[in-house]
């Protein structure tokens, strides 16, 4: 008789009828599947979506109570400062002279208080930073899409839980805690003031000003000194000058000296490197520990205390000069509790922060205490998260009970032994308390309002249930059974039971560690290979073909996840591809009278396919031909030609069709697949990732030839069985063989296999730093949805082989089997998946995209430009992601200073502000269908009579829009009661051409459409028109604008730049205005046309210094020229200059050369040619002139829009000197 090996193979000897009888309830079994398969995908669709809930709707559990302390508050009052940008290595170490940058909070480190390393997460942005610290869990994958500063979901903090909080700081923080607090003071500077080209430290003495005036407030101020002096009192400052600093000048850039006197050292973003996610933090004051010294045996127990894969408690570098004293690392979440704790307060309700005792000063019985409140609190978040857990297990539970009934010999051995088994007795009595469960949960959510996705969370997992406790009778005949086997049996099951849970250990461990797959491959090979050895003929080739192809796949484990380029290696791996193809051609067409190949190439007819074979190779090498061509455009910096486009989406598309057309043979569809998808992926492809393909495809080979071999052998060994095992089989599962414990390995295999395709060629880091040239060669315009859905799809495509592959082995019943084990490893995968799909935004703009790249791939987005900033090359991407996750603590006596530092994202090149809801271009559409050419007309003809008006236009424009707002303010004329702006001093040399063009359009409309058309759209539009007309860019104007109702003189002082003013001081005002440095610079190079008159800039042409003439910046020939020129200028004031003494009638970029070879006027255009913040763009502009026309278009249409009355704000003049009333 036919020995099983477990308990899915399990004897039988059934009599024929009772052979019937099981038949007829297998076959029921097997019809119940159908809505079993429907019930899975439903299950899944619903826990799905609970990702959505869990984690990108937010992380944040409702519902709980918070646990009060049982302890008086060791302190009254907290102070927390955070530090955006300080890493814990700069911070600790010397610099190089040998000094260290804070000697005050060393001394606090050696004399007074308690030290350490605080380890951030990725991603390390200040929103998600600023959450953990302050409210004790981890980013909230959700804000992503609100560029993480915003709170979908509200949440508690430590904020919320004290008495009042005074915050001051960046604009992007402080609202995100403050903003829905009525028991919190708070204030934060204008974004404008978040400039990268400026030295951003004053926005930490802006802080710290603002708590200054705070403190100085209350001495006067009786109700907020009280408030001051109250318990539980938080005070926050939110530092962000070293950051901002350090994104614009880089942490070793002598250009944030200025900014050390705050955060000392930045460092860069967000790759999960310790050297950006180790922060320094220290903490002194009522309730902190004093300094400890390090004991010879001192250790952490960290391995118990921290659960995630930072490595915690390193030994302490040397160079920091503290290595005796004893060292407390904390996660960035533990910050919360430790805060709460000093304070006496609550923890945080979805705080996941363990207290770090090594920092609060409590006795024994306080500690227990303090610990026992932190617990619980977590305890509250894990019971209330546990109902999706709960849905799942059942999910498992009723799946291995079908497979046991359905695919096993348990059922005839069951039925021969009490035939109860099948009678679901009382069955109504589950389904009945089912309901009633059911009813019950569904009221308490009702009340509760939960949304409907809670209800069908709670039905499923009942109705899973349910279906169990159905079966009790099988369950309990099940027991039965495994407490009749003998000890050897349970040694087998035992074994098998570690094995798998081994394996899926393996897989979770691999999210973190990659490398394991390289020697768990690399143990298989052989393995595998001496198994086959003993068992069949080496001379068949497989057992040396399996070890070949499993060490080839252990290759690629070890190579780095951030894949450099190598499109030699590319094209290679077309050719390799090729060959892998060929062979598995050759092998079904010649090797089907191998006994050991015979399943896989077999068929009752040998279609001949060549053709469709030969297309499929064409296309592959066609591939490789493009992937050449593409990267050859992208290395000379030239755009890619649209006809490659059109061809690498045919090839990719066409390929993956043809495999629907191949054979029917098991071996002809798998080749058909292999090199169907092989275009698209090495389109897509950069590096090695494209020969991982192929060695993918050839273990999965190996991994079919060894389930070939193994059947065969398997059939060897049982070719002597008897009828009665032969009558198993057909009661268990009539053309099926039994399932038995081995076929575990089916879809144990399938799960290594699986993860091996997605974490071959990287990990959930390497999706965070997503190469762009991956998409090059099918899309040259920056679309990051676009993008994303090709990088996905790229990822996919080595899945659907192992999902294809899976299929040929497959018995029907181990098909099901695999959803138990996918089960178990699902929710780990789900706990990395949000975290993956959050780093893809910020992957989209990585640093790492090259310059020539985004050239091509983004000739008309203003941004990506290479800029020259105190001899160093930064990149600056528009909507690129770069910060650093740094800080550090200050506490004082009585008040403590938990001090960290998260990052946040960036915009370097400040997208322009979206136009005015009011404005379109369409405005006069009906009201005024000539404006737009009765303008035209005019500017022409005045341009035509009087060649200045460009420039005396343009001028007016800029004077106009910078003084409250572009609203036609400057064209109005005093009056003997009051000033207006045109005679302010600095717009007395306004030229009156500009004044005239305005008013000769507006007199022509108001015949044509009366009382219509603004001054301020005329304004507008001409400006726009005469720049065009001079051979500048065309740029859109938004149309309806209402023209001002006050035109003060007094408002112009402050708003206007001066041709003598330092650069700090321009960039201010520009700043002001919301305008970048990058944007200041475009605009300055409107001086290419028109003129200046030599009295503003003849102190620096006569009168420079006391040894020197004229500024040395003026090209010596150019001064005396000028001078010769200016030389009446007093007695003259109309004396001018062209700005522009090469091509004054001609708008292009000459400015910006003759400014670089000292052919400047104005002291202002010498200050950006030499001032680092600006030099790089002068620089850039002058050798491209089209990305200064883009750069000035972008810039001129967000002034356009700066500052426009609309509605009431505003009316519509019928003469443009005078208001209406």
């Amino acid at each position: 008789m036919r020995g099983g090996d477990g308990i899915l193979g399990a004897r039988s000897s059934i009599r024929s009828t009772e052979a019937t009888i099981l038949r007829i309830r297998t076959q029921f079994l097997r019809r119940r599947e159908r809505w079993l398969v429907v019930l899975g995908v439903i299950l899944h669709a619903v826990y799905m979506l609970s990702i959505f809930d869990i984690y990108f709707k937010t992380p944040i559990v409702h519902g709980m109570e918070p646990v009060n302390p049982r302890f008086s508050a060791p302190a009254k009052r907290l102070v927390l400062l955070v530090a955006d940008g300080l890493r814990a290595d700069k911070f600790f170490e010397p610099d190089s002279d040998g000094n260290y940058r804070a000697p005050f909070l060393r001394s606090v480190i050696k004399e007074r208080g308690r030290w350490g390393v605080s380890h951030a997460r990725p991603p390390t942005e200040s929103r998600p930073g600023h959450v953990a610290i302050i409210a004790g869990f981890y980013e909230d994958p959700s804000a992503v899409t609100k560029g993480w500063k915003a709170n979908p979901v509200e949440f508690d903090s430590v904020f919320k839980r004290s008495q009042h909080t005074f915050a001051f700081g960046s604009p992007d923080i402080i609202p995100i805690f403050c903003g829905d607090m009525k028991h919190s003071t708070w204030n934060s500077y204008p974004h404008e003031y978040e400039d990268f080209a400026t030295d951003a430290s004053f926005l930490d003495e802006w802080s710290l000003d603002q708590f200054a005036s705070l403190l100085n407030r209350s001495n006067e101020d009786a109700k907020l000194k009280q408030l001051l002096q109250q318990d539980n009192v938080v005070v926050f400052l939110h530092l962000l000058g070293c950051d901002s600093n350090g994104h614009a000048h880089r942490p070793y850039s002598p250009s944030i000296s200025i900014t050390l006197r705050f955060h000392f050292l930045i460092g860069s973003h967000g790759d999960g490197h310790p050297s950006n996610t180790d922060t320094p933090l220290v903490a002194w004051g009522a309730g902190v520990q004093q300094p400890v010294p390090v004991s010879e045996n001192h250790h952490h127990d960290h391995t118990l205390r921290f659960i995630d894969d930072h490595v915690h408690d390193m030994p302490t570098p040397s160079e920091w000069g503290l290595d005796g004293l004893e060292r407390q690392d904390v996660n960035q979440a533990d910050i919360a509790p430790l805060m709460s704790t000093l304070l006496g307060l609550p923890c945080p309700v979805n705080s996941v922060g363990n207290l770090p005792l090594g920092f609060v000063n409590l006795s024994e019985v306080e500690e227990v205490e303090a610990v026992l409140a932190n617990s619980k609190q977590i305890l509250n978040q894990f019971l209330r998260k546990s109902l999706i857990s709960l849905g799942y297990l059942g999910w498992m539970i009723y799946l291995i009970v079908h497979v046991l009934q359905s695919y096993t010999a348990l059922p005839g051995n069951f039925f021969r032994k009490d035939r109860s088994v099948y009678l679901r007795m009382n069955s109504w009595k589950v389904y009945f308390s089912g309901f009633l469960l059911m009813g019950s949960v569904s009221i308490i959510l009702l009340v509760e309002h939960s949304p409907p996705l809670y209800h069908a969370y709670f039905a499923m997992t009942i109705f899973l249930w349910v279906q169990i406790f159905c079966e009790y009778q099988f369950l309990k005949a099940l027991w039965r059974y495994m407490l009749e086997k003998e000890i050897s049996y349970f040694a087998k099951f035992l074994a098998s039971f570690i094995m798998s849970v081994f394996i899926l250990e393996i897989l979770v461990k691999s999210f973190m560690n990659r490398t394991i797959y390289t020697w768990s491959f690399l143990l298989v090979g052989i393995i595998a290979t001496i198994y086959l050895l003993y068992s069949i003929p080496w001379d068949s080739g497989i057992p040396f073909f399996v070890w070949l192809a499993c060490w080839f796949l252990s290759i690629f484990t070890l190579m780095p996840a951030q894949i450099p380029d190598n499109t030699k290696l590319v094209i290679s791996s077309g050719f390799m591809i090729v060959v892998i193809g060929a062979a598995a051609r050759y092998l079904d067409m010649h090797a089907g009278e191998s006994k050991y190949w015979f399943s896989l190439t077999h068929e009752l007819r040998k279609p001949k396919f060549n053709i469709l074979f030969l297309f499929q190779v064409l296309l592959v090498l066609s591939s490789s031909v493009m992937v050449s061509l593409s990267t050859a455009r992208r290395t000379e910096k030239q755009e890619l030609p649209v006809l490659h486009q059109v061809i690498n989406w045919s090839i990719a598309g066409i390929s993956m069709v043809l495999p629907l057309f191949s054979a029917t043979g098991i071996l002809s569809r798998l080749t058909s697949i292999f090199l169907g998808f092989a275009p698209a992926f090495l389109l897509l492809s950069i590096g090695y990732e494209a020969v991982f393909y192929g060695a993918l495809a050839l273990a999965l080979m190996a991994w079919i030839l060894f389930e070939n071999a193994y059947l065969h052998i398997s059939r060897m060994q049982n070719s002597s069985s008897s009828i009665e095992a032969m009558e198993d089989n057909l009661v268990s599962a009539s053309e099926d063989r039994c399932l038995q414990l081995s076929d575990m390995r089916i879809p144990l295999a399938f799960m290594v296999f699986f993860n091996i395709a997605f974490f071959g060629t990287g990990n959930f880091a390497s999706i965070a730093s997503f190469e762009i040239s991956s998409v090059y060669r099918f899309i040259t315009i920056f679309s990051p949805f676009l993008m994303a859905a090709l990088l996905i799809f790229k990822l996919l495509i080595p899945f659907v082989l192992v999902i294809r592959y899976d299929t040929v082995k497959q018995h029907h019943a181990i098909a099901i089997c695999h959803l138990p084990f996918a089960i178990c490893h699902l929710p780990f995968a789900i706990c990395h998946l949000p975290f993956a799909i959050c780093h893809l935004p910020f992957a989209i703009c990585h640093p790492t995209i090259r310059k020539e790249l985004w050239d091509c791939l983004c000739p008309d987005c203003v941004g990506h430009e290479k800029v020259l900033v105190e001899d160093r090359n930064i990149w600056k991407c528009r909507g690129k992601l770069s910060a650093s996750f740094n800080g550090f603590a200050l506490p004082s006596t009585a008040h403590h200073f938990p001090f960290l530092s998260p990052p946040r994202p960036r915009l370097l090149c400040p997208a322009p502000p979206p136009p005015h809801p009011l404005l379109t271009t369409a405005y006069y559409r009906k009201s005024c269908p000539r404006f737009e050419q009765i303008v035209q007309e005019t500017t022409t003809n005045k341009q035509i009579s009087s060649p200045t008006t460009a420039a005396a236009a343009l001028r007016l424009f800029f004077h106009d829009c910078f003084v409250g707002g572009c609203d036609a303010s400057v064209l109005v004329s005093s009056t003997r009661f009051s000033q207006a702006e045109r005679d302010a001093d600095i717009n007395l040399s306004l030229p009156g051409d500009g004044f005239d063009v305005v008013v000769r359009a507006k007199t022509a409309l108001e015949l044509t459409c009366p009382g219509v058309v603004s001054c301020a759209d005329i304004l507008a539009v001409a400006t726009r028109n005469l720049v065009v007309m001079m051979g500048g860019p065309f740029y859109t104007v938004k149309l309806g604008r209402k023209d001002s109702l006050t035109s003060r003189a007094s408002d112009v002082e402050g708003n206007l730049p001066r041709p003598t003013m330092s650069m700090n001081q321009m960039m201010k005002i520009f700043m002001s205005k919301g305008f970048s440095v990058q944007e200041m610079v475009a605009l300055s190079g409107a001086h290419t046309i028109g003129f200046s008159h030599c009295k503003e800039f003849s102190s620096i042409l006569y009168n420079y210094s006391r040894t020197m003439e004229s500024d040395p910046a003026y090209y010596p020939q150019f001064a005396t020229s000028l001078r010769k020129a200016c030389a009446d200028y007093q007695k003259n004031p109309t004396l001018s200059v062209f700005n522009d003494v090469n091509t004054p009638n001609k708008f292009d970029n000459m400015y910006y050369n003759n400014v670089k070879k000292g052919l400047g006027l104005l002291s202002s255009d010498h200050a950006l040619s030499s001032d680092a913040r600006t030099r790089g763009y002068v620089e850039m502009y002058s050798r491209d002139q089209n990305a200064f026309f883009q750069a000035f278009a972008r810039a001129m249409e967000k002034l356009s829009v700066y500052g426009v009355k609309t509605g009431r704000r505003g009316e519509v003049r019928r003469r443009c000197d005078a208001f209406n009333n």
